[in-house]
């Protein structure tokens, strides 16, 4: 067949314009996930983050260095989370100051790392490239949102998987020096790094090389006994009855697996049990039958052995997943319930087990079903993906918005007399749309200004739940409807959560979210005493303060103190 120049000219721009189309589909929901981490991240402290300052004290008050390495490596609940504040520190070096915002950022690089893993994998085993496109739309899933926006969370939950997948492949590939660096880190970033641990030393037992086992076996032992050293069990952590809580956690166990199906907080948990139940009975199933097909046994001489071409990396993964499941299962089912095993940070190992599924179909299967399986989770990926987009970013928008309000709280809670608080820790809360009054201020204009009637004002007996309906939607995270408790010695400012619009009214109106807001006030929050309700509007950077005249009576209890070892 004679050359034509034409013919080949037209292939060569096919295939520029199909790897062309082909990163543009690769790197949308990565830039789109990291556009809303720009968007709503914030350097304000979430839930464990403030064990962070305590940490920076302990570390800059030690007067020797060993003191200071146990500070690095202290106890923080069942972890040790030396990774987190070693970050940390450097942030802190060259800021002079914490800022959580670059701990969300340097978290979620670990997303990027973990997709590093996975290609050089496919290369490993000479799978086309191509088939690593559902992987960011999976990945970068919006259902695991707490992790996305809190600092420490972030690196322990991402860096966890990031550098276990890493000492798996190296493991594969019996890299052994490499293999034990990134699992003693993993050890030292969270406690199931010890899982992965276990996976290295069970293989490299059946691979049988004298010197590496040695080897490896002493590194582990040091690294349990520097784990376990003045170990003390988490005080606020109930430990569940095997028998007499079995089917709870085999329940636990099952949807932990499958929470990639829970895809909507505003399910009611039975629902979202369900769902996580059933598609975590699929991936139980096919998980079981991968490690079934790689069981180092041979039946004909009846010995252990290390097959050849075994698919280490993938059944490590998948031993990580089932492991972690039952360990989560066992530490939270019991105390805390299924909305916690259902919770935001924990669906990363349901996405990663998908993922791995995805990759070891793309192992076995024929070449003619390949494509079938390529084609049909790419679609599954992108549509799972804009749902995900869709259904959490009211969630992500109120965490942002509550964690701006509560910086507020903390810094101005008393109107007479403002909080002076000694730091003895560089950290400064960020300046927002929220903290630009003095509650004095706010008192002042309250009693200016207009009138606005809520919908309806209800409590039980742990939160206020205030409803009403505003003028006009938003897009932006600084706009929205913010409800105030005032009185005479305090003023407290609380988010709430603003239904979204529909399909067509958000198309013409071009916003998310409608006027139509709710705020669940948890009681604890508030010092006893009786609060006149308000409500700031913001609009486009324009505050409107309302005053009503409704008001709520606080009484609450005295409540325990919820321990911790850190």
């Amino acid at each position: 067949m004679d050359f034509n120049p034409k013919i080949q000219l037209s292939l060569n721009l096919k295939n520029i314009l199909f790897k062309s189309l082909w990163w543009i589909i690769f790197l949308i929901p990565i830039v789109i996930y990291f556009g809303f981490i720009y968007v709503y991240a914030i350097n304000i402290p979430y839930v464990d983050d403030h064990g962070l300052k305590g940490f920076i004290v302990k570390f800059f008050s030690s007067n020797t260095f060993l003191d200071k390495i146990n500070a690095i490596f202290a106890q923080h609940n069942e972890h040790r989370i030396g990774l987190t504040r070693i970050i940390l520190l450097i942030v802190y070096y060259l800021k002079n100051e914490i800022d959580y915002e670059w701990l969300i950022w340097i978290g979620n690089f670990f997303l990027l790392g973990i997709i590093y893993v996975f290609y050089k994998y496919f290369k490993l085993r000479s799978i086309d490239l191509k088939y690593l496109l559902p992987l960011p739309w999976l990945l970068f899933s919006f259902l695991q949102n707490e992790n996305t926006y809190w600092g420490m969370a972030s690196i322990q939950n991402f860096g966890i998987i990031f550098l276990c997948l890493s000492a798996f492949l190296a493991l594969e590939k019996q890299q052994n020096v490499l293999t034990m660096l990134f699992i003693s880190l993993a050890v030292f970033t969270s406690g199931n790094g010890f899982l992965g641990l276990g996976m290295v030393l069970g293989i490299t037992f059946i691979r049988g090389n004298f010197k590496v086992i040695l080897s490896i076996v002493g590194i582990s032992i040091l690294l349990i006994v520097l784990y376990f050293f003045n170990y003390t069990t988490p005080p606020a952590t109930p430990t569940p009855k095997l028998f007499s809580d079995f089917g709870q956690l085999m329940k636990a166990f099952v949807a932990f697996v499958g929470s990639f199906a829970d895809n909507s907080m505003e399910s009611t948990i039975s629902i979202r049990t369900l769902k996580s139940i059933i598609l975590g009975v699929l991936m139980i199933g096919i998980i079981g039958i991968c490690l079934l097909k790689n069981i180092p046994f041979n039946t004909q001489t009846k010995k252990i052995f290390a097959p050849p071409n075994w698919q280490i990396f993938i059944i490590s993964t998948f031993m990580l997943i089932v492991l972690s499941a039952l360990l989560v299962s066992w530490s939270r089912i019991i105390g805390y319930g299924m909305p916690t095993i259902l919770t935001s940070r924990y669906k990363v190992y349901s996405i990663l087990g998908l993922i791995t599924i995805y990759v070891w179909f793309l192992m076995v299967l024929k070449d003619k079903f390949k494509q079938i399986l390529f084609i049909s989770t790419s679609i599954i990926a992108i549509l799972t993906f804009i749902f995900s987009v869709w259904s959490n970013i009211g969630v992500i928008d109120n965490h942002y918005k509550s964690l701006i309000t509560n910086a507020f709280n903390w810094d101005n809670e008393i109107v007479k007399k403002a909080i002076v608080k000694k730091n003895e820790y560089q950290y400064f809360n960020p300046k927002t749309i929220i903290n630009q009054q003095s509650p004095q201020e706010i008192s002042n204009i309250l009693m200016k200004s207009p009138d606005f009637r809520f919908k309806t004002i209800t409590q039980n007996e742990s939160e206020i739940i205030v409803s009403g309906i505003g003028d006009f939607s938003y897009n932006s995270p600084n706009e929205g409807y913010f409800i105030i408790f005032s009185s005479t010695e305090r003023v407290y400012i609380f988010p709430s959560i603003t239904k979204k619009n529909g399909i067509r009214r958000g198309l013409i109106e071009q916003t998310i979210f409608s006027p139509n807001f709710e705020g669940h006030i948890a009681k604890n929050e508030i010092q006893n005493g009786k609060y006149q309700v308000g409500l700031i509007s913001i609009n486009k950077s324009n505050l409107k303060y309302y005053k009503s005249s409704d008001s709520v009576t606080i009484l609450n209890k005295k409540q325990d103190v919820i321990k911790t070892n850190w």
